[in-house]
């Protein structure tokens, strides 16, 4: 009879403890599904909104180099005030202006190329009216088509600047959807995180209050009947549980972190491409040379801001900048074990230059030295210094015409 009550109420016990162990690890898991099925979709909206920043990205670009060379134009006519103008200055202006227009304006609305379109056409004619009245030696008629270019390009400014308005609130609205969704995805990771944390805490906590009961049932000692038969689940099976979930939680960690670095370097190179085109949309706009500084190479903080060519002077408050998010690093050139190769100059088309990159009046990049600035293509590396060997790494590069291009390391090759 006392045996039957005593395993009566340690089968009580035992289903006890597996009720609140099975609660516990239900909501564990609960905890875990809950916060995947949240970064699974953060990553989605993350990727939709990449996805669309590089999509206004082009349309950006192409409305500032249609800019640039209207600027050609008007600075090659204006120069016929001090006569320094010539025939093929002109000449080659409204040349260039006609081939980056076909080339350059499938990205816009047809109301709007339409628009621009006739007063590009309208500019081209006058210009090559200034160029044939060059040639016959006829400066006053030369001056006066010289004017006509210069009121359509005032016509042609303001309808131009509210298409770049447009197209770079339609990319920050993307850049802002893109921060929210890395923003959750940080905040996944660190829930994985902590949930780990607290069942570190408690396999320990467990360890420390089931180890004196464990060595009482190895050396068991005179205690009565009813007490030394009621008990729950052994340290071993308990251990096993709390184990099996740490691993789970290990794993599923370890994929959101290769999610979340990718997307870090991610963020910083499209961050970093923003960088670069809004230097080249200040630079024509302003119809000067501005320059793109980056801090040291190998720097913890890395940081890209806008400056005047001719200012030296230190980062401040009032520059265009943006940080990135450590830990990723600026690089000449991969090196360690595993690095990826270096992207070559048959790939890219030219022979880049690594430092800080300049924009003349045109959009065109150059190497800014001394009051001159020699057109140039550039590329820089970058490292997220939180993975080893070939992971983490990225690239971007802008040719000598201008066009930015985003890379990054698969493993075997570079992809854009």
């Amino acid at each position: 009879m006392k045996a039957a009550m005593q395993n009566k109420m340690s089968g009580k016990s035992r289903s006890t403890s597996l009720i609140r162990l099975g609660l516990f690890g239900f909501a564990v898991a609960g905890i875990l599904i809950y916060n995947q099925v949240s970064f699974n979709t953060h990553a989605r909206n993350y990727d939709e909104a990449l996805a669309q920043t590089v999509a206004w990205e082009r349309p950006m670009a192409d409305a500032l180099t249609i800019r640039g060379q209207i600027n050609g134009v008007v600075e090659a006519v204006s120069r016929l005030e001090t006569n320094a103008a010539s025939i093929s200055d002109v000449e080659s202006s409204f040349s260039d202006l006609q081939m980056v227009w076909v080339h350059h304006s499938s990205s816009m609305s047809i109301a709007v190329r339409n628009q621009i379109g006739a007063d590009v056409d309208r500019m081209t004619l006058a210009a090559m009216s200034t160029a044939d009245e060059l040639r016959r030696n006829n400066p006053v008629e030369a001056r006066r088509h010289a004017q006509n270019v210069l009121q359509i390009s005032d016509g042609l400014y303001p309808v131009l600047t509210k298409l770049e308005r447009q197209l770079e609130g339609n990319r920050q609205g993307s850049e802002a959807e893109r921060h929210k969704a890395l923003a959750g995805m940080n905040v996944g990771q660190a829930i994985d995180i902590s949930v780990l944390f607290v069942l570190g805490v408690a396999l320990v906590g467990l360890v420390a209050f089931a180890l004196p009961s464990f060595r009482g049932r190895v050396t068991p000692q005179h205690q009565p009947a009813l007490v030394s038969t009621s008990r729950g689940f052994s340290l071993a099976e308990v251990l096993m549980s709390v184990a099996i979930v740490m691993v789970l939680s290990t794993i599923a960690i370890a994929n959101i972190a290769t999610v979340v670095s990718n997307s870090r370097i991610r963020a910083g190179i499209s961050s970093m491409s923003g960088l670069l085109q809004n230097c080249r949309m200040l630079a024509v706009k302003k119809n000067k040379t501005l320059t793109a500084h980056m801090t040291p190479e190998g720097s913890s903080t890395l940081v890209g801001y806008v400056k005047d060519a001719t200012d030296s002077s230190p980062l401040t408050t009032a520059d265009s900048q943006v940080k990135w998010e450590a830990p990723v690093v600026r690089v000449t050139a991969p090196t360690g074990p595993g690095s990826p190769s270096l992207i070559s100059d048959s790939t890219l088309g030219y022979t880049p230059q690594t430092g800080d990159i300049s924009f003349n009046s045109r959009g065109l990049p150059c190497a800014y030295s001394s009051g001159v600035c020699t057109n140039h293509g550039f590329l820089y590396y970058f490292k997220d210094t939180s993975r080893m060997g070939s992971k983490g790494w990225a690239a971007l590069s802008v040719s000598p015409a201008g066009k930015i291009k985003k890379w990054f390391w698969m493993g075997a090759a570079w992809s854009e």
